[in-house]
């Protein structure tokens, strides 16, 4: 038979309350899940079929813990906790490899689009300069994200620093007169 999500989900409850629930609540529990499955036939065949069995049915006597011949309570499936874990942990570092490939993709426009060059000019000074052409900076503008922009821009300033230290460092030095 076919039943509604939401009874279905109140027979799981109940026979649940029945399997563990405290001895006033359970011997309650017992009468509803008796009650449910004589109004609704095929509704505990229906609520397995729905609901994953992840342990045996508690009150089977089975080792625990360590506990040869003692009973199961309310323990969780033991691999549960380390799942919800580690998919955690493989989402964060989906997220952070996705982030370092987008910085990276940042990086090669940078390097693909701009063009840093330092130069002495007539009138004393050094010049270290930035090319881009206008139509690379607006797509770049558009089609990166705000990470991806910050990498980009660490690019041009990472070339700039370099170009100036290497001035700082040659040996050029004259005598002025």
């Amino acid at each position: 038979m076919d039943y509604s999500d939401s009874l279905v989900n109140r027979y799981v409850k109940v026979s649940t309350l029945a399997d563990r629930g405290e001895p006033g609540e359970r011997d309650n529990a017992v009468r509803m899940r008796a009650k449910m499955e004589g109004q609704y036939p095929g509704l505990a065949a229906e609520a397995a079929r729905r609901t994953k069995v992840t342990e045996p049915p508690l009150g089977v006597n089975e080792p625990s813990n360590g506990n040869f011949g003692g009973e199961r309570v309310g323990r969780r499936a033991p691999w549960s906790e380390f799942g919800k874990m580690a998919e955690s942990a493989f989402h964060w570092a989906a997220k952070v490899a996705e982030e370092a490939a987008g910085s990276e993709y940042a990086r090669r426009c940078a390097e693909q689009f701009c063009e840093v060059r330092a130069k002495n000019l007539a009138s004393d000074k050094h010049q270290i300069a930035v090319k881009i052409e206008l139509r690379d900076l607006y797509n770049c503008a558009d089609g990166l994200n705000s990470a991806q922009k910050l990498a980009f821009a660490q690019w041009v300033g990472e070339q700039a620093a370099a170009a100036m230290l290497e001035a700082l460092e040659a040996e050029r030095y004259e005598e002025a007169l």
